[in-house]
């Protein structure tokens, strides 16, 4: 597996390509604090959760060869500022940086220490730079986002031409009923989302597993609404290029803030309206 960095101004840092190449670190490890109860003459846990993490990474900095000595040196010390440059602009500017995998997951994190090693090394420019990582939520996370068309819309699967192969089968590919999807989604956990519904449509209703994602409001052509987990928020765009708080608009009975199972989702509404849904799946440790 293989990682990179970046940074909140999106600058990136490799760490399996030159002058950078990961070595070491602790970025997969794992584990869960909890609670602990007597329960007569026995201990009972409960209450498990990722606290906040400080892993580490170890990268090599080290120079191109094929340069002339002084050219070589130059270039070793652009490349090892650059490295803490990068790094440190997230603290600076109190935002997040992602830690990325190669398999499409990223950390959510900031570069908050660094301590060097080796970096005389009898004269040549090399140096061992170990980060420290701080992460409020210590969970790898992998996007899915599923589009959803209005009935009769390309790509929505409802059209008389819905796999009209030009041969003959014993039996019938249906298009899907309008307003009614399945989605297998890639986690055994429920998940965070941002779901964007688009106008034109009034009170926009959405099921999942016959939970209901609403908000009282009326969208014109070219409007959308938000409706972020994580942040708590439902944000209603308007074509003028303002924004309006739905939050008191909102489906309150049944939050739709809840998260959306993983698993083999079933996705109901009207068929009046197009949305979109990215699912943000968290895991302990990134699939390999």
């Amino acid at each position: 597996m293989n990682f990179y960095y970046v940074n909140h101004e999106n600058e990136k840092i490799d760490f399996s390509d030159f002058p950078y190449r990961f070595q070491e670190g602790d970025l997969l490890d794992w584990v869960y604090s909890y609670q602990t109860s007597q329960v007569g003459v026995k201990n009972k846990t409960r209450d498990y959760r990722r606290d906040v993490s400080t892993p580490t990474v170890q990268i090599g900095v080290g120079p191109d060869y094929t340069l002339p000595p002084d050219e070589r040196q130059a270039q070793w010390h652009e490349d090892a500022n650059h490295l803490a440059d990068v790094m440190e602009k997230d603290v600076i500017a109190a935002e997040d940086g992602r830690l990325w995998t190669d398999t499409g997951y990223y950390l959510r994190c900031k570069i908050i220490g660094s301590s060097k090693s080796d970096w005389t090394m009898g004269g040549i420019p090399f140096m061992f730079n170990e980060f420290q990582v701080l992460c409020d939520n210590p969970m790898w996370i992998k996007e899915y986002t599923r589009q959803f068309y209005p009935a009769g819309t390309p790509g929505s699967g409802t059209s008389g031409d819905y796999l009209d192969f030009p041969f003959d089968f014993s039996f019938d590919f249906s298009a899907p009923e309008s307003g009614v999807e399945s989605w297998n989604i890639d986690n055994y956990a429920s998940n965070d989302f941002k779901m964007t519904i688009y106008g034109p449509c009034e009170n926009p209703r959405i099921l999942i597993n016959g939970w209901p994602y609403e908000v009282t409001d009326t969208l014109e052509s070219g409007e959308y609404i938000v409706i972020d987990s994580a942040a708590n928020t439902v944000t209603k765009y308007r074509t003028n290029g303002t924004t309006k708080d739905l939050f008191n608009d909102r489906g309150k009975l049944q939050s739709v803030f809840t998260p959306i199972p993983g698993g083999r989702i079933t996705v109901n509404w009207s068929g009046t309206f197009g949305f979109d849904i990215t699912i943000y799946a968290e895991r302990t440790e990134p699939r390999w």
